[in-house]
């Protein structure tokens, strides 16, 4: 069959395809990654790309576009949002630096032996450590009987020796944080006990989907679905160990990994089906840690290191809640948890019992799916707000002219919109004329506009944004993030009266958005719950926290099983209560 040539014009490469194939997998393909936010259904429309079909230059869905004869790509839109704010920090938590792994050092004369006694006697009756097989082969070739001085570094994990190495070298570990959209990754050098190194990046999963229900249906649908899935994240996490190892950090010294994500991330790094999570009882493989090696878990790190998937709490409550739980105080005041990002998770509790929820909010908070919105890059409108003159106050990140909104920016623009009516209680988006009626003609009005039965609120003006595009707020924005809102609030409702919402005397907002937002814009929509005397406050990247903590303090380990152990996993979906609550909560209850 005769190849077809694609040329990708701003890289000055060649590919070839076989005729009917679709563009984005090609581009994939070739390492050009496609926002398929919409999981490739060519709803979204963020997987845009200029080509060249003989002589006409065209706008196309490299998701639906399939291509019958030589073309040229001219550009691919998604490769302009690089530059992503992925938040890596937070904001509290002390805790006892204890690790599990440590570097032993010892001489030729701490450890040696009596005539005729093992090289090993001492390391095992003097000091307490047993051996790995591994250990002892690496030892055998190093040790030397004739060196007094010479020095060994052993290499203990949970009191046993893994590997024997150079002792004037440090050797270092690794937390990572598995989003849906983000990867956070905390490399810290255990000789010293400091951090080494941060590292970020988009999950390159995206390209299959912005949920894990898409991801879970691509492999349902795709025989090597589940492998390329894992590929994708793996390969992702060793780009980064490449970045750290230019930053003078020897990654084949990394002896430990401790790893958090939900359940479906859980499944797709460890190369297990996710099949069954998607559909009821929605079912884990397993709910406990994981523990693999270095070389098992396909990383460029000591093939020996310990990894380690911290455990699921159950259904799509995943290991990151567990982190989040496991990174706030142990103490015996009860607090709620709330997660934002892709799904939403919910935990309230004290101590290691909890009552947790997951509720699937959709990727529209963090901007995508929507008529302008983008992740939080160069260009994005991340804050928001209507001056008394009814002028337009608006931030931009990276300063400039918006080219989009992000997540931020959604929720203070839909919390101006329903303070100064533009947007009622149930959500619709008044036509200019009704709102002329009740309120007057005003700079407002005139930004209310109506285009192919399509009402939306003009914020920028094609020759006001940043690539010639308006920048618009619709009422099927409105309809995103009602549907969002209603799930995150519910569950927030459901879980605090099932635990008992006057014990709480806290509410933590975990994640990347909930970092971002205004806090009293969130509540004012009915996004977040605003409980009488309850104060609500961002506490950052709290399922990274959680991971650091597991290497960075042995007793985490404990309480990470302890919590998996005495939660308990609230399936919302099957609560008689949850649908009526559900649309009750897609009214804007506070204006």
């Amino acid at each position: 069959m005769t190849k077809i040539k694609v040329n990708i014009a701003f890289d000055n490469k060649n590919l070839s395809c076989e005729k009917g194939s679709k563009l984005s997998d090609i581009l994939t393909e070739a390492g050009y990654e496609q926002n398929l936010v919409c999981g490739g259904n060519g709803k979204c429309k963020k997987c845009s790309a200029t080509i060249k079909l003989k002589d006409k230059i065209q706008k196309v869905l490299t998701c639906q576009y399939k291509i019958s004869e030589d073309i040229q790509v001219i550009s691919i839109d998604s490769l302009k949002e690089n530059s992503i704010n992925i938040l890596t920090g937070n904001s509290h938590t002390a805790f006892k630096l204890e690790p599990e792994l440590k570097l032993f050092k010892l001489t030729t004369d701490d450890i040696r032996p009596d005539h005729c006694s093992a090289i090993t006697k001492a390391l095992e009756e003097k000091y307490g450590y047993s051996m790995t097989y591994q250990a002892y082969k690496v030892f055998s070739r190093m040790y030397s009987i004739d060196e007094n001085d010479k020095a060994y570094g052993f290499v203990i994990f949970d009191n046993e020796i893994i590997d024997v190495t150079d002792a004037n070298k440090p050797i270092y570990a690794m937390a990572i944080d598995i989003g849906t959209t983000t990867v956070a990754m905390y490399i810290y050098n255990m000789s010293e006990l400091c951090i080494e190194g941060t590292y970020s990046a988009m999950n390159p999963q995206t390209a299959f989907g912005a949920d894990v229900i898409s991801r879970i249906g691509y492999c349902i649908q795709n025989k090597e679905g589940t492998d390329i899935l894992r590929e994708k994240i793996t390969s992702e996490i060793n780009v980064m160990l490449d970045k750290a190892k230019n930053d003078g950090i020897e990654t084949d010294r990394i002896y430990q990994a401790a790893i958090a994500g939900n359940s479906t991330m859980q499944h797709l790094f460890l190369g297990f089906n996710p099949a069954n999570l998607g559909k009821a009882p929605f079912t884990p493989i397993t709910m406990g840690a994981v523990t693999l090696t270095g070389e098992q878990a396909l990383l460029n790190i000591h093939p020996n290191a310990i990894v380690s998937f911290l455990p699921l709490i159950g259904g799509f409550v995943g290991a990151d809640t567990t982190a989040v739980i496991a990174s706030v105080e142990n103490d015996d005041k009860a607090r709620m948890m709330i997660d934002l990002g892709t799904n939403g998770e919910i935990a309230c509790g004290k101590g290691v019992h909890y009552i947790a929820a997951s509720t699937a909010c959709g990727p529209a908070l963090e901007g995508a799916g929507l008529s302008c919105g983008m992740r939080a890059a160069k260009g994005a409108i991340d804050k928001f707000s209507i001056n008394e003159d009814k002028s337009l106050n608006i931030s931009v990140i990276g300063g400039g002219r918006p080219k989009g909104i992000c997540g931020s920016g959604v929720i203070d623009i839909l919390s101006e919109l329903l303070k100064h009516g533009v947007i009622n209680e149930r959500g619709r988006m008044l036509a200019r004329e009704d709102y002329i009626q009740k309120y007057g003609s005003d700079s407002l009005s005139e930004r209310i506009m109506e285009e192919d039965g399509l009402r939306y609120f003009l914020i920028a003006q094609t020759d006001q944004s940043a690539d010639g595009n308006k920048v618009y707020f619709s009422i099927k924005d409105v309809r995103q993030i009602q549907l969002a809102k209603a799930a995150i609030y519910t569950g927030c409702e459901m879980v605090a009266e099932k635990f008992g919402k006057e014990e709480i005397s806290q509410i933590y907002l975990a994640g990347a958005f909930g970092n971002y937002i205004n806090i009293k814009n969130a509540q004012y929509i009915g996004l977040l719950p605003d409980f009488k005397g309850v104060p609500i406050c961002a506490i950052g990247n709290a399922a990274g926290t959680g991971a650091q903590m597991y290497i960075l303090n042995k007793k985490i380990k404990q309480r990470c099983e302890d919590i998996k152990n005495n939660a308990e996993h609230m399936e919302l979906n099957f609560n008689d209560s949850f649908q009526q609550t559900y649309f009750d909560n897609m009214l804007f209850k506070n204006i």
